[in-house]
This record gives C-alpha cells, sequence and structure tokens, in this order.
C-alpha cells in the first residue's frame, strides 16, 4: 500500500527526463540473527547481535514513457525488476523516493496482521 502523491512523482519523472522511474522507501530491518564478522584466517573480528540494516527498497510502483513501453515484446513474460536490468545501461533509469511510513508492504499475511 502506497499513500503519496503520485503526481509528485510523475512530474519528477518528466523534469529529469528519464524513462523509468522506480518508486522507493528507505525502510530498516531488523535481524533475527547475530550477525558474525570474521578475518580472511576465519577469525571473529565482531558479533553484532540482531543489527538494523537500511536500504531503499524497490516499492514495486513505477513512471515509465510509453517509448519504452513498446521495447516490451509481448510474445515473452518478463517482470518490471527483470526488464529494468536488462535495459539499465541502455536507458534512463531512476529513482522517486518516499518516506518510508508512506509505504506497507502487504506481502504475506504475517505481514498483513503485523504478526513475527
Amino acid at each position: 500500500m502506497i499513500d503519496f502523491n503520485y503526481l509528485e512523482a510523475v512530474d519528477h519523472h518528466k523534469i529529469v527526463k528519464n524513462d523509468i522511474t522506480v518508486i522507493t522507501a528507505y525502510k530498516s530491518e531488523k535481524s533475527k540473527y547475530g550477525v558474525c564478522k570474521f578475518d580472511k584466517k576465519n577469525l571473529l573480528t565482531n558479533l553484532i547481535e540482531k543489527p538494523t540494516s537500511y536500504s531503499y527498497i524497490n516499492t514495486g510502483m513505477y513512471v515509465i514513457n510509453k517509448s519504452v513501453l513498446k521495447k516490451i515484446k509481448t510474445i515473452k513474460k518478463i517482470d518490471t525488476t527483470e526488464f529494468i536490468m536488462k535495459n539499465i545501461n541502455k536507458l534512463k533509469i531512476g529513482v522517486f523516493q518516499i518516506h518510508d511510513k508512506q509505504f506497507k508492504d502487504f506481502g504475506t499475511i504475517k505481514d498483513y496482521f503485523g504478526l513475527e
């Protein structure tokens, strides 16, 4: 679920002249595990208990130019992320960042009900 003004992303897309704009959100994710860091001799250098990592994640929402859609062959199924990666050096692909509170992923039943 995404709660933001989509027209802001469209305006940004046009201003910076992207072919594709990926809507991203800055998210934190707490590991369920302690993370071990070690050197080339397999000697432990650090042990971080259940660290939190931060990343800009793909929300699954995009702004795409009509001209780009013509490049997609209708014969073969292709995911948007696969199409983007195949064209990452051929097209101008940028991002539009939204606040983490503007995006909620309900990818699983646990996520939907807020269960761990």
